[in-house]
Formats: structure tokens, sequence, C-alpha cells
């Protein structure tokens, strides 16, 4: 029972040791989505060495400058994954693992990816916990949408990534 116990609070202090450290990593690049006359997010990458290498523990930060839906953010994430080549079936159930995890954005909201060293998936929504997937694959296909080379916006990626200068 007591072995119970203390997997327990592991599991559930896991993401939040994690979440501390994520703050002490050193900033590999940072940029801005504007569309058309809005700015959408200032974003931050953040690894423990300083440098972005795929696969390895990564914390992506975006800064809201406007008001999102949840169900917008949804739709975003899936037309994403449609550019990335993520089947249709795939997509469908991560989306499905995104809904317990998104929340409705407000302008000066914060949502935080932090990948960790098992690979995966740790959010959170204006500093709090809001879910994990442990899914690899799912983290790097997530990931993708801001870091991928053939992302829908590459320069971007280019600058979180530390290449470019924004």
């Amino acid at each position: 029972m007591n072995i119970l116990k203390i997997i327990a609070v592991i599991i559930f202090l896991a993401p939040f040791s994690a979440e501390a450290s994520c703050k002490q990593w050193a900033k590999v690049g940072e940029t801005e989505l504007t569309k058309l006359w809005f700015d959408i997010y200032r974003a931050e990458l953040r690894t423990p060495a300083g440098t972005y290498r795929r696969g390895e523990p990564l914390c992506l930060r975006l800064n809201y400058l406007i008001d999102i839906s949840k169900s917008d953010l949804l739709a975003a994430t899936e037309d994403s994954w449609k550019h990335l080549g993520v089947s249709a079936q795939q997509r469908s159930n991560w989306l499905t693992e995104l809904t317990a995890v998104y929340r409705d954005i407000q302008e000066g909201d914060t949502f935080e990816l932090m990948i960790d060293e098992s690979g995966h998936a740790i959010f959170h929504h204006n500093e709090q916990h809001t879910g994990v997937v442990m899914d690899q694959e799912f983290s790097q296909q997530f990931s993708a949408i801001w870091l991928a080379e053939e992302a829908q916006y590459p320069e971007l990626g280019a600058e979180l990534r530390g290449e470019v200068s924004p």
C-alpha cells in the first residue's frame, strides 16, 4: 500500500518539478506571429543546452496578444498538422487529447509546452498544469507545428531555433 502512495506522489509531482527546471533553461530563440494586421502571439524556445536539436527536451512558451477560443486553437492545430502531412486518423486522436489540454485564451495569457527527457508533452496555461500527453510521436508532431522546416511559417521556426534573428 505504501509503495502505491509513493508511486502516486512521484507521478503527481513529476510534471511540476519539470516545470521548475524549464524556466532555468537557456533561451534558443524568439519570434512573433502576425497575420494581416493582427499580432497573434510572441513565442520563445528554451532548452537545457541553449541549442535546439529535434527529439531533445524543450520548452516553448507562447504569450498571446489576442483572445482565441479553444475551438479556434483546435482548428488551427488541425490545419497545421494537415500541412505537415499528419494522417486524418492521427489528427483526430491527438485533437481529442488536446481538447482536455487547451483552454480559451485571453489577451495576455501564456500557453507552454514542455517536452521532457522521456518525450512526454507537458502543458501549462497561465502557469497552471493542464495536462500531459505521454506519446513521443505526438510531442514531435506538436512541436513541429512551430519548429519543423516544413511548418506553415518556416521563418518563425528559424527564429525560434536560433538560426536567424527576428
